[in-house]
């Protein structure tokens, strides 16, 4: 395992030739409380680089800041200082290039399991046929070919979490970003989407940036992670996770893995065991 120190999460001025495709550069969020008073810093100099096709998670205990991370990313909320840049262009609002995974569901009951994952693009304008077809084709990818027709009610909530990754994939983003996407699923569907995932990751190598409290769950699907603390948020760990790929069930028996799960805990809750 390599553990980057915080200096070396960003690249010096010099570097430019080789600009990361994400870059997130002395970000701070501060939340306003009463009128007069301080407001509150959630995050406070937060600062990493990803390159293009990789697979990063980020966990922390909660209020650590990396929901608002996400969404800073994203566009929909603005930094209190600092940028975020992909491809070498400042984000200042959300972007056909981002699909977005929420741990909610978001899908639209009145509408089919086809259209809800054809919605942004008949918000493009692509006609209903070749939309109808993306949207077949991702179905298919993320198991739920034959469901076209299903409405939301009719699915459990496993297969509706996979409409809302297939809806966010169905744009072919450059970067997606995924906030918590399996933590309300029982342990076993869980892991089951843990490991789709993993495949159509494979397959396709998007640029992901997933949220997690499972620190297992981190170490199994990523090549990155980047550990957070609170008080404010703030990264304290970058940490390489070098197992091969293809990955598959086997990986969560490998001792390598329990150490590392081990070694991230302790970063998560220093002083728990002395």
């Amino acid at each position: 395992m390599t553990r980057q120190t915080l200096d070396s999460l960003v690249a010096s001025p010099g570097e430019e030739a080789t600009r990361p495709f994400l870059r997130l550069d002395g970000i701070g969020m501060s939340f306003p409380t009463k009128e007069g008073a301080p407001g509150t810093l959630v995050i406070d100099g937060l600062s990493f680089d990803i390159d293009e096709g990789q697979f990063c998670s980020i966990v922390g205990p909660s209020g650590c800041g990396k929901s608002t991370a996400l969404r800073i990313i994203d566009g929909l909320q603005p930094p209190s200082t600092g940028q975020v840049m992909i491809d070498g262009q400042v984000v200042r609002k959300p972007s056909l290039d981002i699909g977005f995974v929420f741990q909610h569901y978001n899908l639209l009951p009145w509408r089919t399991v086809g259209d809800n994952v054809a919605l942004s693009l008949e918000v493009l304008g692509v006609d209903r046929k070749a939309r109808a077809e993306r949207a077949s084709r991702w179905l298919e990818l993320v198991g739920l070919r034959g469901y076209e027709d299903h409405f939301p009610a009719q699915l459990s909530g496993g297969m509706q979490q996979r409409v809302g990754l297939a809806r966010a994939l169905a744009l072919e983003p450059r970067l997606l970003l995924m906030d918590e996407p399996f933590g309300a699923l029982d342990a076993q569907t869980r892991v089951l989407l843990q490991e789709q995932l993993v495949k159509i990751w494979e397959s396709r190598r998007a640029t992901v940036v997933f949220v997690t409290h499972d620190i297992e769950e981190a170490l199994f699907l990523s090549d990155r992670v980047l550990v957070m603390a609170a008080n404010p948020g703030r990264v304290v760990a970058d940490i390489a996770v070098d197992f091969p790929r293809p990955r598959d069930h086997a990986l969560r028996a490998d001792a390598r893995l329990a150490e590392m799960k081990a070694e991230i805990w302790d970063l998560l809750h220093p002083g728990l065991h002395q």
